[in-house]
């Protein structure tokens, strides 16, 4: 994501700006998460909510090996 901050722009601008760039990357980040959890829990069935996904994938592939 780009933006243009110019000299010209408050702190409060460039602010709203960062918070801007921030929430679309947490946003990104969390659909990324239940993306990889949906094809786990397709794989795999259903999985307990507590457990991270990735951790139960690094489980499966030690035991695999």
């Amino acid at each position: 994501m780009v933006v243009e901050i110019k000299s010209t722009d408050t702190p409060q601008e460039v602010d709203k700006k960062l918070q801007a760039i921030m929430q679309a990357s947490e946003q990104k980040q969390l659909i990324a998460a239940n993306e990889r959890r949906e094809r786990l829990m397709k794989c795999f069935g259903a999985i307990k909510s507590d457990l991270d996904p990735l951790e139960i994938q690094k489980q499966l592939r030690s035991e695999w090996d």
